[in-house]
């Protein structure tokens, strides 16, 4: 046993108590990384040789075990203490995958997980968002703080500020608060013009919203 801890370990090492070392090592030749062996077809695995039923079962489980460890991590009514944590968890959800998805994880206002849904599901290199399919998720778990960040929205149709008044009007009958954050200027503008600036709080920043809907 090295006296370094397994952290310290080289991929190769890693695997070596699991596959053996001639193995590991022949894995790790053919290839290269381990996110690229545990991301490989199970047939281009078990192309190596050393590589039996067994082993190959050992490699595909390890995903799985790290995805459900990160899980865990996070269950629900546990609060997330940091983005670290954060990241971590969608890291073990989504770091494997090869296409693009849009997930919501929902928090109270302690920031504990309440849930974790796939919504959108995309290609490679990206993913179409449909933002009234996102406030209707928000809506059935029956929230009634909800706080858009509209830092990178560009353009705003008519059909989006039906889909923000609709939401407006549902958190008021909810007693709840809706607010809206980091607006560009053509779209302050657009709210102006609209009069909805008048009917949905707006907040310069993301920290300004959250104090708007405590």
């Amino acid at each position: 046993m090295d006296d370094n801890a397994p952290r310290d370990w080289s991929d190769q090492r890693l695997l070596a108590p699991l596959l053996g070392e001639r193995v590991a090592a022949r894995l790790m030749d053919r290839f290269g990384s381990l996110r690229q062996l545990l991301h490989a077809e199970p047939r281009e695995i078990r192309g190596s040789r050393g590589v039996g039923d067994a082993r190959l079962e050992t490699l595909l489980v390890l995903p799985e075990l790290a995805r459900r460890y990160f899980e865990e991590s996070l269950p629900c009514g546990e609060a997330i203490r940091s983005p670290t944590d954060t990241e971590a968890f969608l890291k073990a959800r989504m770091g494997h995958l090869h296409h693009e998805l849009f997930c919501c994880l929902f928090l109270d206002n302690r920031h504990r997980v309440l849930r974790f849904d796939e919504l959108f599901r995309g290609t490679i290199d990206g993913t179409s968002v449909y933002p009234r399919e996102v406030v209707k998720e928000a809506l059935e778990r029956q929230t009634n703080r909800v706080l858009f960040n509209l830092g990178a929205l560009e353009y705003l149709s008519s059909a989006g500020l039906r889909v923000l008044l609709s939401t407006a009007k549902e958190m008021r009958r909810r007693d709840g608060k809706f607010v809206l954050c980091s607006l560009n200027e053509f779209v302050k503008e657009l709210f102006d013009v609209s009069g909805f600036q008048s009917l949905i709080p707006i907040a310069d920043s993301v920290e300004s919203g959250i104090e708007m809907l405590s």
